[in-house]
């Protein structure tokens, strides 16, 4: 570490000696430029870009990075266009770490219809992932199935008769049901909505007869009776609606979609300042404080990871979903 005490006895002598001013000059650039240099990350404000929907859980990772690195995180929601505003805008901000982002499975999906040419995998780098998302495939109690084997057998003797809704094409709870339908053979039509919320009452009210809806969503109306739970979407129960079988255990043993919502950085942010904040978020999935914080919000917290486990997951997802999307014949 420089020294400032020697510094300034060096520029003494320097000058009782008549040293050449160019010298001391160059000696005065050093300590100017010392004190910047010995600060560490961060040293101000952290901004952390969100898509619509994000807010409350990435408030809970934000206030953990605050807590341990001493500096404030604001969070900057950018809704619209599926998530690729905030992803817009992150992509071209400066990659020194004090802009963030909240970087989502539909992301990856944007990427591999065409729609966005952004990339997780080339113009970000993983942090961690924070969250995780299972869906319920639910159904209006007026669709005669009350359960997975009913509702297809039913399908399959009504072709074209039932109509599923979703929060808009391409979003992962569309892209669930259009798997679900590929794989059982399903003949449905399609009725997107501007969200999953109006979806959801779509159901509710019987103008839509079945979707698969996040699964802290879906279960205060399945406690109703408003809807019927049919299935999760992931290859476990969801804490959210545990009574509910998984796909896979009904037939479909291949079905596994869960959404998710990780941390990234823009791309050439150094070493040092990823690993910093992987470590925090490595330990927060291990507390079980942080662990019920992100549950009240709705979403489930992930299991612990670093970032090269992060990005081969990403990297998984989007060779998933790039070879997956163009069998599905998808409709509007």
């Amino acid at each position: 570490m420089l020294n400032l005490s020697v510094v300034y006895r060096s520029i003494a002598r320097m000058r009782l000696r008549v040293v050449p001013q160019f010298m001391v000059q160059t000696l005065l650039a050093c300590m100017c430029l010392w004190p910047a240099q010995a600060q560490t990350y961060p040293n101000r404000y952290i901004r952390l870009i969100v898509g619509a929907g994000l807010d409350s859980s990435a408030r809970v990772i934000g206030a953990r990075i605050e807590k341990v690195l001493g500096q404030p995180v604001i969070v900057d929601a950018r809704p619209g266009a599926g998530g690729a505003i905030a992803l817009q805008a992150a992509a071209i901000a400066q990659p020194d770490g004090y802009t963030l982002m909240m970087g989502t499975a539909a992301n990856v999906i944007q990427t591999a219809l065409g729609q966005s040419h952004l990339d997780l995998r080339k113009d970000f780098v993983p942090v961690g992932n924070v969250t995780t998302i299972k869906y319920v495939l639910v159904v209006h109690p007026s669709v005669p199935a009350r359960s997975l084997a009913e509702l297809i057998a039913y399908a399959k003797a009504n072709p074209g008769r039932l109509n599923f809704v979703s929060g808009g094409v391409g979003t992962p709870p569309h892209l669930t049901m259009e798997t679900f339908r590929a794989m059982t053979g399903m003949d449905m039509v399609h009725v997107p909505y501007r969200d999953a919320n109006a979806a959801m009452t779509a159901v509710i009210a019987g103008t839509g007869q079945l979707m698969f809806a996040m699964a802290a969503i879906a279960q205060p109306q399945i406690e109703v009776g408003t809807v019927v739970g049919l299935g999760i979407s992931g290859a476990e129960p969801s804490p959210f609606a545990p009574q509910v079988k998984p796909i896979a255990e009904q037939g479909l043993p291949t079905f596994n979609i869960v959404g998710w919502n990780g941390l990234f950085a823009p791309k050439g942010v150094t070493q040092d300042i990823v690993d910093k904040l992987s470590t925090v978020v490595q330990d927060a999935l291990q507390d079980p404080e942080f662990r019920n914080a992100i549950l009240k919000t709705g979403y489930e917290p992930a299991a612990r990871n670093n970032p090269a486990e992060f990005g081969a997951f990403v990297q998984a997802e989007s060779v998933k979903w790039g070879e997956l999307l163009p069998t599905l014949n998808l409709k509007p």
